[in-house]
């Protein structure tokens, strides 16, 4: 699953970003990427609900800078509380700020 992260969930995070960055903007998203996104996002969820620190802290940032279609500050929250509870040190650490 840690490579899986690596490989495809900080790119997919950086995508995410980039897009709510355009916003108001048009964009064109490839049906293909939606599609591989979702899944991307139900095996993520399920290794979340699994007790995977890493995939619980990838989904808190998804949900904390995704578009408005990811965008949801409580699921955020939920997420990287999970995995701050495991000793996620960042999840600890954007807790910390988003707490200020």
């Amino acid at each position: 699953m840690h490579a899986l992260l690596k490989t495809i969930a900080l790119p997919l995070l950086y995508l995410s970003v980039s897009q709510s960055a355009l916003a108001g903007k048009s964009k064109v998203i490839d049906p293909l990427y939606e599609v591989k996104y979702q899944q991307f996002i139900t095996e993520l969820t399920a290794s979340a609900e699994q007790g995977d620190a890493e995939a619980q802290y990838t989904l808190g940032a998804i949900y904390s800078y995704g578009d408005d279609a990811d965008l949801d500050k409580s699921l955020a929250t939920y997420w990287l509380q999970k995995a701050a509870e495991q000793g996620h040190v960042q999840a600890q650490l954007r807790l910390s700020l988003s707490s200020q």
